[in-house]
């Protein structure tokens, strides 16, 4: 005797978790992505990523991408190195290959959506 099919409907990953911190909407990538893919996912979105320098922009990424051991790419680039903020390190951006895959952390002003 054979069991009748079923179907169960599957659900593609979404592409980001998102987060709110004061006034900015913050999105982390469920995927790795090459700094140039990262900058990319930024902006298809309509969100940038966060400027290594900007220290206010940077205080959600403790717990986006420091304390959950993730690792985020951030916006800096010289050379083939790119601004990283490393789980490994203090808090703060780092250099690494642009060529590596890594998390993404993006921010923006409006509620992001899923497209």
């Amino acid at each position: 005797m054979s069991r009748p099919l079923t179907f169960r409907t599957v659900r593609a990953a979404k592409p980001f978790i998102a987060y709110k911190y004061q006034n900015k909407y913050y999105i982390i990538s469920t995927a790795k992505y090459t700094y140039d893919d990262a900058y990319d996912f930024c902006e298809a979105k309509d969100y940038k990523l966060i400027p290594y320098n900007n220290w206010d922009l940077l205080v959600p990424t403790t717990k986006l991408c420091y304390d959950t051991g993730k690792g985020c790419w951030v916006k800096g680039e010289q050379g083939n190195f790119c601004a990283y903020i490393d789980p490994a390190g203090n808090r703060g951006p780092f250099a690494r290959s642009c060529d590596e895959k890594h998390f993404v952390v993006c921010y923006g002003n409006k509620k992001p959506y899923y497209r």
